[in-house]
């Protein structure tokens, strides 16, 4: 990683513009671009060119959603260290208060 995302507490999130859209609508973004790129080539196994990989802030994507200025509808996709992780953790019985496979962000406007 390079330029901000050196800086402590910043957190990359990688992503592709199309091709990639989950059964809902929202966005794939992984938090390791080896990930993303795993999952293109797993998806289209060489059959298709993989379009320029973007990246952004984690913080940034979430303070926009907070203000409600995101036009992203995301969801993040965990690496395969943090899957295994969660996979030892439910069958040590330790489930984790969430679905552990993809989260989705969210925002809405409150009233």
């Amino acid at each position: 990683s390079s330029g901000k995302f050196n800086e402590q507490g910043r957190v990359p999130l990688f992503f592709v513009s199309e091709g990639m859209e989950a059964e809902d609508g929202s966005l794939p973004t992984y938090f390791s671009k080896e990930t993303l790129l795993a999952d293109w080539d797993r998806l289209y196994a060489g059959k298709k060119p993989l379009p320029r990989v973007k990246v952004l802030d984690l913080l940034d994507l979430f303070q926009s959603t907070m203000r409600g200025s995101s036009k992203l509808n995301v969801s993040f996709v965990p690496t395969e260290e943090t899957m295994k992780v969660a996979v030892e953790l439910q069958q040590r019985s330790l489930t984790a208060a969430y679905k552990t496979d993809r989260m989705v962000m969210v925002a809405g406007k409150s009233s």
